[in-house]
């Protein structure tokens, strides 16, 4: 067993050899029995040092032990990033809050205005405004995070502090020139979490890159799917099958060829070029039909994931432009003339109009309800609307889709590409850390040129019991259902109303009312 450093192969190659092919079994055999100890942390080295901390319930971490020491800051913009774990049957993304006790000082050159945020999976989730002068010192300062913007697996937090002085805004000469410390950050800030339901969801993709969930709870084989069995689609598996292994601690057991008639109550995994999986498969993971000659028309010559091909998109947009308003495209470089301006300006008014007044009213007050409660409308169905399928952008590289098999009691995960050749050249980005932690939803659509993610958020799902459902943990998945549910919430809420004042009534009328 050899490491190879060779820059014809592009990147450290593990080669594997021996007198037969029994003993380069063997070899794998034992390299399989390989498995990463579990611990209180999460294995993050390849990008990240120190490890992630895990908090499985209720804990606290103090950012010296998170890899942050102690600094003092003389600038005008100050950040500190550390990263912490939570498991894959994380479900509390509806109510609670983390808190970060902030331990911190800022000198009289501070002035009023300047803020301390806090950023969760880059998105910003907390502030603390300063808003006094004279310089202050922040002990144990409590700064509520909420659990909305966590997620399973690996989560990236940064500490973020912008400050705002005279001298920063007279900006005089020499005035970037270190000087004076204004800012001290102490190790002894803390991450707190307090306990949180615990309960596996499937479809969840958040869950399956945190740690291979649910394909690594019952031991037995996972069925991979191989679309076509060729060495690009063969290489795609290989690389996928290794970042779950890497993110499950050890090698799942993998059937390479399972029987078609047991797929539908087993964990499968289909990897493979978009045109060549069924259309059955397809609907099991929520994806449209429409694209298979959607992408692989418009992203046709693009064999790896770049946006070679753009200028064909385009052209094949400008087409489809054209036909909708009955012309014939213009000739290539040339400006679109249109002979009509009244025609084109009732036009335009006609469909903009139809996008107004009530509509964008109603549009505007669910926009208002997500920004102040993070709730929709979404959130007032008693039952679940119509189904509705993913389609990914066209310039997608890699497509991840996670559903239940017909059967409904397994987990059916879609890997695909373009072309297996795409496919096969994606993967290697795809489950790089910066990439695999981005992971989530119900569907997810990656475009390597643009490093862009665009996920499909999970509408209906099915519970997976992870843990025992003891008083304490259903307390709390009723909670965060309920939050999620609100129209189930409020009926339960007038029916309770209803009860108590009709025994009121009753009881009353049995003993009368006191003199």
């Amino acid at each position: 067993t050899t490491l190879l450093e060779d820059d014809r192969l592009g990147a450290p190659t593990l080669v594997i050899s021996g007198p037969t092919a029994a003993d380069v079994d063997r070899a794998i055999d034992r390299l399989n029995a390989i498995s990463i100890p579990r611990t209180d942390t999460v294995n993050t080295q390849t990008l990240y040092s120190p490890n992630a901390p895990l908090f499985d319930s209720a804990r606290s971490v103090r950012l010296g032990d998170l890899g942050v020491p102690t600094q003092e800051f003389s600038g005008r913009r100050f950040r500190a990033e550390f990263q912490i774990a939570l498991p894959a049957d994380f479900y509390a993304q509806a109510y609670g809050n983390a808190q970060l006790l902030l331990d911190a000082a800022f000198t009289a050159a501070v002035r009023p205005g300047s803020h301390v945020d806090v950023y969760v999976n880059e998105q910003i989730a907390s502030n603390l405004p300063i808003t006094f002068s004279g310089g202050g010192l922040f002990q144990r300062e409590r700064m509520q995070i909420p659990l909305r913007n966590f997620r399973p697996g690996v989560n990236r937090l940064w500490l973020e502090v912008v400050l705002d002085t005279e001298s920063d805004a007279r900006c005089l000469p020499g005035a970037t020139l270190p000087a004076e410390n204004r800012f001290v950050l102490f190790d002894s800030t803390e991450l707190s979490i307090g306990d949180f339901a615990r309960i596996g969801r499937l479809p969840d993709l958040a869950s399956f890159s945190a740690n291979s969930f649910p394909y690594n709870l019952d031991g037995n084989p996972v069925a991979v799917v191989l679309a076509r069995q060729d060495s690009s689609t063969l290489s795609a598996a290989g690389t996928l099958m290794s970042r779950l292994a890497l993110a499950n601690g050890a090698p799942l057991p993998i059937d390479a060829s399972p029987a078609s008639v047991t797929l539908g109550e087993r964990n499968v995994i289909f990897v493979g070029s978009i045109d060549q999986v069924s259309s059955s498969v397809l609907d099991q993971v929520g994806v449209a039909e429409t694209v298979r000659t959607n992408w692989v028309v418009s992203a046709s010559g693009d064999e790896s994931g770049e946006v070679s091909g753009s200028q064909e998109y385009d052209n094949v947009l400008e087409r489809f432009r054209s036909r909708q308003v009955g012309d014939s495209p213009p000739p290539p470089g040339e400006p679109r003339l249109d002979q009509n301006t009244h025609e084109v300006y009732e036009r335009w008014r006609g469909s903009v109009q139809g996008h107004s007044s009530l509509y964008a009213i109603v549009e505007g007050f669910e926009g208002w309800l997500e920004r102040t409660f993070s709730i929709n409308f979404e959130s007032f169905r008693l039952q679940e609307g119509r189904r509705s399928l993913f389609e990914p952008p066209p310039r997608t590289s890699v497509l991840m889709a996670q559903g239940t098999g017909p059967t409904g009691s397994a987990a059916w995960t879609l890997v695909a590409g373009r072309t297996p050749e795409a496919l096969a050249a994606s993967m290697t980005r795809f489950t790089s850390d910066a990439v695999w932690n981005r992971v989530g939803g119900q569907a997810v659509a990656y475009q390597v040129a643009s490093g862009d993610i665009e996920r499909r958020d999970i509408r209906s799902f099915s519970f997976i019991v992870t843990q025992p459902l003891s008083f304490g943990n259903l307390r709390m998945i009723a909670a965060n259902w309920l939050s999620i549910n609100i129209l189930p919430y409020a009926l339960m809420l007038v029916l309770a109303g209803t009860i108590l004042g009709c025994a009121t009534a009753l009881l009353l009328r049995r003993l009368g009312r006191p003199s």
